[in-house]
């Protein structure tokens, strides 16, 4: 398990949870995404990209509910894979 991967990925759910507060925007939230979806291809996860690339389309329209289980179904993932 890496948990720098971990809490990257958990950031995605903090940013989305955070959008137009702070200095959070849209385009914010998908350059980070963006960043981790170069990230895992690189890596050549392709579930976790694939899910990256998924939250990326819909952008905002999301929705936290779908954000967060994808979150979480991505570090469950890593975890499992160790």
């Amino acid at each position: 398990m890496n948990k720098k991967d971990i809490a990257s990925i958990y950031k995605v759910l903090i940013l989305y949870e955070n959008l137009n507060n702070e200095d959070i925007t849209i385009d914010s939230y998908l350059n980070y995404i963006d960043r981790l979806y170069v990230y895992w291809v690189g890596v050549g996860d392709k579930e976790i990209y694939e899910i990256l690339k998924g939250l990326w389309i819909l952008g905002a329209n999301a929705g936290h509910k779908r954000v967060k289980s994808m979150v979480f179904h991505m570090i469950d993932v890593i975890e499992k894979r160790g």
